[in-house]
């Protein structure tokens, strides 16, 4: 005769135990924990796609090219759009620099999704030239990496949106209507 197990009540808690750390690792695993790439705050989505989460996209949804907006808990470090474009598959893009008072800085491209989610499309650190250097908040004059450089050619169908950025960021990335 089969020797029934009994697993009791402490059995019923590793169970809910068990089940509980297999919930947490898939959430990990869904959705990575909120990191920081430097000082960008970006996410790993199920399916691989990586989005700007908290400040970083709230500064790719409202930040006009050339201004600054401070996205970290430090002062010195600035989010510097340096130009939007639209892409190839319709969309719209933007590529970015954060900024301090230090040589290195980070840089990307991300292309805002039909969801309203950022996907990073590239993201790289780089160090400013000599000259760069003694002007650490002018980003305009920072030179893009050849990735970033790459990654714009690649993504973007025409030229840059300079004039119709400001409506599109009034409209929350809808085109204005003619």
């Amino acid at each position: 005769m089969p020797v029934r197990r009994s697993w009791g009540l402490s059995g019923a808690y590793a169970m809910a135990a068990s089940a509980a750390g297999i919930a947490a690792l898939a959430a990990a695993w869904i959705w990575q924990a909120e990191r920081t790439s430097g000082s960008a705050a970006v996410a790993r989505s199920a399916d691989g796609v990586t989005v700007a989460v908290g400040q970083l996209h709230a500064a790719l949804e409202s930040v006009p090219s050339i201004a600054m907006k401070e996205i970290t808990s430090d002062p010195a470090s600035k989010f510097v759009p340096t130009l939007t474009f639209k892409s190839k598959d319709g969309g719209y893009c933007r590529q970015f620099a954060i900024v301090g008072t230090s040589v290195q800085y980070e840089t990307g491209v991300a292309c805002r999704q039909t969801d309203g989610n950022w996907s990073i499309e590239a993201m790289v650190s780089a160090v400013r030239r000599a000259k760069e250097q003694s002007q650490a908040y002018r980003a305009a004059g920072l030179v893009a990496p050849p990735e970033i450089e790459a990654k714009v050619d690649e993504l973007i169908q025409g030229t840059a949106l300079v004039d119709e950025e400001p409506g599109l960021l009034e409209n929350k990335w809808r085109a204005a209507k003619r």
